[in-house]
């Protein structure tokens, strides 16, 4: 179970993707945001307020760390560029957020034991009409 966030709270989109991207290999802030675009089917555009709010989050909760190297020391800006990658603890939530999902799916593609609605409302009129045929001559004779 994830003991820092309440019990198979789902993570948002966004921050799945973020986590999924710096999986493999870390990378900087653009290079996230570009990846979780191509993850996402570019279905998520994240801004760079989204992007830094998320890292910050996740930073706290120990799920990514940033990394320093020498290719994060190369930058025109006076300041280096940070390289996150995911950690032992980020690892797990990406497994335990796959499993969640693989779950939501299998309860999806189960099939059912309750009836169809359409059987039932078909079942109880012919039910209602057997017993209107049957009753309704008592009380309206010919």
């Amino acid at each position: 179970m994830r003991s820092d966030i309440s019990s198979n709270e789902p993570l948002s989109e966004a921050v799945f993707f973020i986590l999924l991207s710096i999986q493999n290999n870390p990378k900087h802030g653009y290079a996230i945001m570009k990846e979780v675009e191509q993850l996402s089917d570019k279905r998520i555009r994240l801004s760079t307020g989204t992007l830094y709010g998320a890292i910050k989050r996740l930073l706290e909760k120990h799920w990514i760390e940033p990394v320093i190297t020498e290719e994060s020391q190369e930058t025109n800006s006076n300041r280096p560029r940070k390289l996150y990658c995911l950690t032992a603890s980020g690892q797990q939530i990406i497994e335990e957020e796959k499993a969640r999902l693989r779950s939501l799916l299998a309860a999806a593609d189960r099939p059912s034991n309750r009836k169809h609605c359409n059987d039932i409302i078909r079942k109880d009129f012919g039910s209602y009409l057997l017993f209107y045929a049957w009753i309704l001559p008592a009380f309206f004779p010919r």
